[in-house]
């Protein structure tokens, strides 16, 4: 457990990998109803660098951020018949969150970064 200015919080024990989409939608949800109101007074660039820091010492990263909506939804879209042609759904415990080949997404990840780009430049 950690605990900061009066604020405690268990880390996952083995790999933030390991973790459900509902554990991590939790854990937004908790930072952003319990911890973002105590910097309710600080800039928004002090409270951004605060969670980014928070997030990196839980071992979340950004992999990209998107420069407007638009790139979003065009990512979300490609996102989501990835997963549909993927067989997701055929993977041992499919509730309990999902493992796929780390090589395979992050190609598949940089294939639609690229589309994105290359379509957001014309």
């Amino acid at each position: 457990m950690i605990k900061s200015a009066s604020i405690e919080y268990w880390r996952p024990s083995n790999d933030i990998n390991s973790i459900t989409p509902d554990d991590m939608l939790e854990i937004t949800l908790f930072f952003r109803s319990q911890i973002e109101p105590l910097f309710y007074h600080d800039s928004w660039e002090a409270r951004n660098e605060y969670f980014e820091t928070l997030y990196q010492y839980l071992g979340i990263f950004w992999l990209y951020e998107f420069p407007n909506a638009a790139a979003y939804y065009g990512y979300m879209h490609q996102y989501e018949n990835y997963t549909e042609f993927f067989p997701i759904s055929m993977l041992k415990n499919y509730q309990s969150g999902i493992s796929i080949c780390s090589e395979d997404f992050l190609l598949f990840n940089d294939y639609v970064i690229w589309v994105t780009k290359k379509i957001l430049d014309r």
